[in-house]
């Protein structure tokens, strides 16, 4: 549904945060070959660290 763009700590180091409406949809992006081809796509040199959080709820709709 959205996805920001963030730079991190370290020189270099930057991320995606990614906002879903589903389990189902990340795991179908996951599994996409869009998915597959980020690491080339940016460059990535090391394995991406991956968290998944759950929003407790929005400030607006």
């Amino acid at each position: 549904m959205q996805k920001y763009y963030v730079k991190l700590g370290a020189p270099g180091e930057f991320g995606g945060v990614y906002i879903w409406d589903s389990y189902e949809s990340l795991n179908e992006f996951r599994q996409s070959e869009l998915a597959q081809t980020i690491g080339k796509a940016y460059k990535v040199v090391e394995p991406p660290s991956v968290v998944i959080i759950d929003i407790l709820f929005e400030l607006r709709d």
